[in-house]
């Protein structure tokens, strides 16, 4: 009885183990590298339902669902899944067919011991023959104050989409700290633009 009850200790001791940020030493200041993904960027006729990233060193994805930006919008539900060096994001189903995806991580992957976030860690990748290359920048002020706006929501609709506030955006993303954005990897044609905060989700 000794033996069983010793063995379901160490079990359970076991079963516990989390990855912790090792104490002492230098700070880490180095930002988390990418060193392989699956499809790698700029991947045309991908026709999978998992995307896998491995890096150089231990991540935390605590915010990556909040962070991550997928335009255009797939609507598919997807699973985030973590091993050491490498996180997978396991999709229900695959993405629509001849569309140019870009996944933007922004600050959802930091390194585990300091929480440095990977530095301008995008994927793109193509159902289709081709990437779309069309781009679009600028700069979103308050009109009141002429200052730029931090995280506002700017959104892309194809010129069809009446009235803008009905439905989603064929594109969106936030703004930066200087109330910049950047589109990139677009499929040609004409789009209407607005830019809005959203307060309540």
């Amino acid at each position: 009885m000794r033996y069983i009850l010793y063995c379901s200790c160490i079990f359970l001791l076991l079963s516990c183990a989390q990855f912790v940020p090792p104490t002492g030493g230098p700070t880490d200041k180095a930002a988390p590298k990418l060193l392989k993904a699956n499809p790698s960027n700029k991947t045309k006729n991908f026709q999978g339902k998992i995307i896998s990233m491995d890096f150089d060193e231990y991540i935390d994805i605590t915010a990556l669902k909040q962070e991550l930006i997928i335009v255009p919008d797939p609507n598919i539900a997807y699973l985030i899944k973590q091993k050491e060096k490498n996180v997978k994001l396991v999709f229900e189903k695959q993405f629509p067919d001849s569309t140019t995806f870009t996944l933007n991580f922004r600050n959802g992957i930091k390194d585990l011991s300091e929480r440095n976030p990977a530095k301008n860690l995008k994927i793109v990748f193509s159902t289709g023959t081709e990437i779309d290359s069309l781009t679009l920048s600028g700069t979103i002020l308050d009109l009141h104050t002429k200052q730029p706006v931090l995280d506002a929501l700017v959104g892309l609709y194809k010129k069809d989409t009446l009235p803008l506030n009905k439905k989603k955006p064929d594109y969106f993303m936030k703004t930066d700290t200087s109330g910049k954005f950047l589109f990139e990897n677009i499929k040609s044609d004409k789009y209407f633009i607005m830019s809005f905060t959203d307060k309540n989700q």
